[in-house]
C-alpha cells in the first residue's frame, strides 16, 4: 500500500529544504505531488463506491424485474372489488381471536383455486413465542382442507383492529411464501375499511426455498 507523508513530515520536509531555494522548489514540488496523489485516489475511491452501489441497484432491479417502488402498496379497493368478499370472511374470523394479551385481534381469509375460503384469528399464549398468527392459521386450516400443487392458494386477505391497513409479520411472510406463488394478491386492511393491495413476492422479495438447499 502507498504511504503518503502525514503532515507533520510535510512541515518538516519543507523547513529543511527552505535552506536552499533548489531544494525548496523540488521538497515542495514532491509534497505537493504527494497530496496530489492522495486526493485523485480519495476521489476515485469515492467514485467506485458511487459507481458499485449503482450497480448493485441495477442488479437487483434486473433479478427482480421491478423497481424499488414496486414493493409499495399497488393501490386500493373499490366498492365493487369481488375481494371485499374474502376481507369480510377475514373480518369474521377477527371477530374470533384469541388476544388475552396484546389485545390486537386480527383475521386472515385464503381462498384455494377451487374457490374454498379458509379463515384464521391470532391465538395468543402465556408463553408469547407459541402466539399463533391469523395469517398461519388460516394457510394452516387451508392444507388440513385441500390446499395443494393442483388446488393452491389464490388470494389473501387480512385485517385488524389498526389505524392502518395491517401487514403480515416476517413468520407469516415466509410461511406464506413456502405454500403461495409470488404473483398471489394479497389485501392488506383494519376495520375502518382503510385498504391496501400487494402480493407475496412484494412482502417477501428475495425469500428463502427449497431451491436454494439444492
Amino acid at each position: 500500500m502507498a504511504q503518503f507523508p502525514t503532515p507533520l513530515v510535510i512541515d518538516t520536509i519543507r523547513w529543511v529544504n527552505s535552506k536552499t531555494p533548489e531544494g525548496s522548489r523540488r521538497a515542495s514540488d514532491k509534497v505537493d505531488a504527494a497530496m496530489n496523489k492522495r486526493e485523485s485516489k480519495r476521489i476515485v475511491a469515492s467514485e467506485e463506491t458511487v459507481e458499485s452501489k449503482r450497480q448493485v441497484r441495477e442488479i437487483n432491479k434486473d433479478e427482480s424485474g421491478e423497481s424499488e417502488e414496486s414493493h409499495e402498496s399497488k393501490g386500493s379497493l373499490s366498492a365493487s372489488d369481488p375481494s371485499l368478499h374474502l376481507l369480510h370472511e377475514a373480518e369474521s374470523a377477527l371477530k374470533k381471536a384469541y388476544v388475552p394479551y396484546s389485545h390486537f385481534p386480527v383475521g386472515a381469509a385464503v381462498q384455494l383455486a377451487n374457490g374454498q375460503v379458509f379463515t384464521g384469528c391470532n391465538i395468543e399464549n402465556a408463553s408469547y413465542s407459541l402466539t399463533n398468527c391469523a395469517e398461519r392459521t388460516a394457510v394452516f386450516t387451508a392444507i388440513m382442507n385441500g390446499l395443494s400443487r393442483d388446488n393452491p392458494p389464490v388470494a389473501l386477505a387480512v385485517t385488524a383492529q389498526s389505524n392502518v391497513p395491517v401487514a403480515p409479520c416476517g413468520a407469516c411472510r415466509q410461511v406464506l411464501a413456502e405454500f403461495c406463488p409470488p404473483s398471489m394478491p394479497v389485501y392488506l386492511s383494519n376495520v375502518n375499511g382503510d385498504t391496501k393491495f400487494t402480493t407475496v413476492g412484494d412482502l417477501l422479495p428475495y425469500a428463502f426455498d427449497s431451491s436454494q438447499m439444492e
